[in-house]
């Protein structure tokens, strides 16, 4: 059995291999995938992986080796389990009660077979009896007839035989060289994933991650010099040469050589970040010397980065509501259902937005700075994933007092505009059709979206959905008011009735 990693295209036939691999994308996920093909379920712990292999894939593993227990226990034709002693050849109607027979077998100093087909195991104690059939073969047992012998066809995916036994299969991997799981580009990738959690995603200084980078280099180089001292030393006590031994530890030494050396400052890291790493460049929108500007990230470029992270899972299966009377997410909600585009583009990308301000400042002074995010995340991607930082895009930054609602808004809007129309090259999936499914964000970021009222705490007209005034609202009027429509919202606009 073949176990694959979920995010790049390693491959191996041993768990401990695979698990050794997962240590490379600790920093982007902390579970523990299910590297059976097709099977997507990801576990807390190792524990959990190990029950699920053998639960739902019927997988053990020994000395680190994945196979497939001895063949089910079957009843004969007659529906009854038979003793396996040749002397006496009993019939019971449950798997139980010969268990209880073959014991009584044991008690009475009898040696007896492992019942099970394919299994030549011999046993003379009631104790180890019972061990081997609870973990070899547990849940393997079907009341139907035992087939008839037929030619098993090669398969390269399941390359262990589910008739070799753990004893077979441990003694012909014992001597196998694990793969190297560490080669250069996974080492520098590893450390500059580390590098970058701490900067950007634990909000450590750059000047803090280059003194940890600066102890980096200095504990590895203390650590190669100690060795090289000691290599040096014990070869010469057990007499042997110390021809090319230099060479030998400078290539065992290169890989964090080379990574100190692409890693050694902020600049270099960011310009590794950017070559190796899934980035999309900000686009400066605005006159070349004005400070009214923003920054805007093109949603195109960002679905096509999206796409690339394996970790997202992203599916362009339409989406299928488990229970009607439950809503478990915005598609099985009406307005996604009636929404004209998803229902001609039920394989489309849904786009969700999200806007929200936030104040920055200097430590050593008073003068605050409010900035406005506008962000994105895709309905495509699992609920359970979509709320991680890591599934959340940035698509435009501005200053709060240079918005301009045309510029920020036009932009997103025309990008839409194309995605809906012409789609957008996925490599695997071709051209892909994208749609906004909503806008989320406070009171505040809708009124601004929106163009109403800003003010919540003196405008006498401040509810979005109704026409209800302030006084009213205070003096808990009971009547119902009515509701904004778009011609009052037109009647507003071109100044009829822009008391509202």
């Amino acid at each position: 059995m073949v176990l694959k990693c979920h995010f790049c295209l390693f491959t191996s036939s041993t768990l401990r291999a695979y698990l050794n691999h997962q240590t490379i994308h600790r920093h982007v996920n902390r579970l523990f995938p299910c590297g059976v093909v097709n099977c997507s379920r990801v576990f807390p712990s190792e524990t959990c992986l190990r029950a699920h292999l053998l639960r739902h894939h019927g997988l053990l593993c020994k000395n680190g080796t994945l196979y497939q227990p001895a063949a089910a226990m079957s009843s004969s034709r007659d529906g009854m389990f038979e003793c396996s002693l040749p002397i006496c050849k009993k019939k019971f109607h449950t798997l139980k009660d010969l268990f209880k027979h073959l014991r009584h077998h044991l008690l009475s100093g009898i040696a007896i077979h492992c019942p099970f087909p394919a299994c030549t195991k011999t046993f003379r104690n009631v104790n180890t009896f019972k061990s081997h059939t609870s973990r070899e073969h547990g849940g393997k047992v079907g009341r139907v007839p035992p087939p008839l012998p037929t030619l098993v066809p090669f398969d390269p995916i399941n390359l262990v035989s589910a008739e070799m036994t753990p004893e077979v299969i441990a003694s012909e991997t014992d001597d196998t060289i694990e793969p190297i799981l560490f080669d250069d580009q996974s080492y520098q990738e590893c450390l500059a994933t580390f590098f970058m959690k701490l900067e950007f995603k634990c909000l450590i200084p750059s000047t803090t991650v280059q003194y940890i980078a600066r102890e980096f280099q200095f504990l590895q180089e203390q650590s190669h010099n100690d060795l090289n001292s000691k290599l040096k030393k014990q070869l010469l006590e057990e007499n042997i040469t110390l021809d090319n031994l230099e060479s030998v530890l400078l290539d065992a030494f290169s890989t964090q050589r080379k990574s100190q050396h692409n890693l050694r400052s902020a600049y270099m890291r960011k310009k590794f970040y950017k070559k190796n790493f899934i980035y999309v460049a900000p686009e400066r929108i605005g006159p070349p010397i004005s400070k009214t500007v923003f920054y805007y990230v093109h949603i195109a470029e960002t679905l096509i980065a999206a796409f690339k992270d394996k970790s997202n899972k992203i599916s362009l299966e339409p989406p299928v509501q488990l229970d009607p009377n439950i809503l478990t997410d915005v598609t099985d909600g009406l307005a996604y259902k009636n929404n004209r585009f998803f229902q001609e583009n039920p394989r489309s990308i849904r786009i969700i937005l999200f806007q929200d301000g936030f104040e920055i400042c200097s430590g050593y002074g008073r003068n605050k700075h409010k900035l406005v995010g506008v962000y994105m995340t895709i309905a495509n991607i699992p609920p359970h994933i979509r709320t991680h930082v890591n599934s959340i895009y940035l698509v435009a930054l501005y200053k709060e007092k240079n918005f301009d609602h045309k510029s920020v808004y036009g932009k997103i809007v025309e990008d839409l505009k194309v995605l809906e129309t012409d789609g957008v090259s996925i490599p695997e999936h071709g051209t892909v059709k994208a749609g906004l499914v909503y806008i989320s964000g406070d009171n505040l970021g809708h009124h601004a979206v929106g163009g109403f009222n800003e003010n919540f705490s003196r405008s006498i007209y401040f509810c979005r959905y109704c026409l209800i005034d302030r006084n009213s609202f205070h003096l808990n009027h009971p009547s119902q008011f009515p509701l904004r429509s778009p011609q009052s919202h037109g009647d507003c606009l071109s100044g009829a009735d822009c008391h509202t």
